[in-house]
C-alpha cells in the first residue's frame, strides 16, 4: 500500500522542518484532531529510537 500527498503551503522549508521537528507540539495537535498518540520509548531526548503508536480513522464517521 502505497498512499501521498500533497499541499502548497506559504512557509518557507525551514520553517516546515522546525514545525514538524517540534515533537510536543505536533502530538497536541494531533490529540486535538481526535488521533489517540501513545509515546512507545522512554528516552530523554530527541533522537533515533523515538517512537509513536497512533490510532485513527482514515475514512468514515
Amino acid at each position: 500500500m502505497k498512499f501521498s500527498s500533497s499541499e502548497d503551503i506559504e512557509a518557507s522549508a525551514e520553517a516546515v522542518f522546525a514545525a514538524l521537528c517540534d515533537h510536543a507540539e505536533f502530538q497536541q495537535q494531533m490529540r486535538r484532531s481526535g488521533v489517540l498518540v501513545v509515546r512507545m520509548d522512554e528516552l530523554s531526548k530527541i533522537g533515533p529510537g523515538m517512537s509513536w503508536e497512533i490510532d485513527f480513522k482514515f475514512r468514515g464517521p
